[in-house]
């Protein structure tokens, strides 16, 4: 498993196995640095941001606007909105903080990318909707094109995130570095705590729809369609 640092990291990832130690000590060293990021430079301008119009046309109430607007919200820095996109399963397994937390530290990833080539098809859990996100800005050192995928179910709400690669990845490493913060504050070394609670979490989030695939024929999985 790998996770994307959640500090304007750009693709820099980390990998969960035997050769974790080496890796993640370079993956901490990144977060202390702040990846090598010139404070100078000036946030991107709104070549990728997510226009209204843009949301529009993807038509009113479908799981592709929904993304749309979660996309918009976290380039926009408005995590706790971008949060509320996601089912109540994630909410109340995950917790509202953490989601928006990590949701938080996607900005400096997303707000360069912008969402094209966006298709849907039904799958056995709900409706898949894959997008590729291309890089807009130049001069940053976000991959030029990155694909995502974002599992959607029906709700009372309306269409909400049930799974997808984002948080996916997000979530470890926020997860991580919330613990190595409490157990080793400052360490350049990687403690085991944060990297059992990162994979951990994972796990979790992947986890979450088990049942449903699990459950006995004839059961309403509540995917929607």
């Amino acid at each position: 498993m790998r996770i994307r640092s959640p500090r304007k990291g750009y693709g820099a990832f980390v990998t969960f196995g035997k050769p974790l130690v080496p890796t993640l000590a370079v993956f901490v060293a990144m977060l202390l640095s702040g990846c090598g990021d010139d404070a100078s430079t000036p946030l991107p301008s709104a070549e990728a941001l997510v226009e209204p119009a843009q949301i529009a046309r993807a038509g009113p109430n479908t799981p592709q606007a929904v993304l749309l607007q979660l996309w918009r919200a976290v380039q926009v820095g408005d995590a706790a909105s971008a949060a509320g996109f996601y089912d109540q399963r994630v909410l109340r397994e995950i917790g509202f903080g953490k989601v928006s937390g990590a949701l938080a530290q996607e900005r400096p990833h997303l707000e360069v990318l912008r969402p094209a080539n966006i298709t849907g098809s039904k799958t056995p859990l709900g409706f898949e909707v894959v997008v590729k996100g291309q890089n807009a800005v130049q001069g940053t050192r976000a991959q030029k094109t990155e694909v995502f995928s974002f599992l959607f179910r029906r709700s009372p709400d309306g269409w909400r995130v049930a799974y997808d690669t984002l948080l996916g990845g997000a979530l470890p490493a926020y997860e991580y570095s919330l613990i190595q913060e409490q157990v080793a504050p400052g360490s350049n070394a990687p403690s085991p705590e944060a990297q059992v609670a990162a994979r951990r979490i994972s796990d979790r989030y992947r986890g979450l729809l088990s049942r449903d695939v699990e459950q006995p024929k004839g059961s309403k999985n509540g995917s929607g369609g």
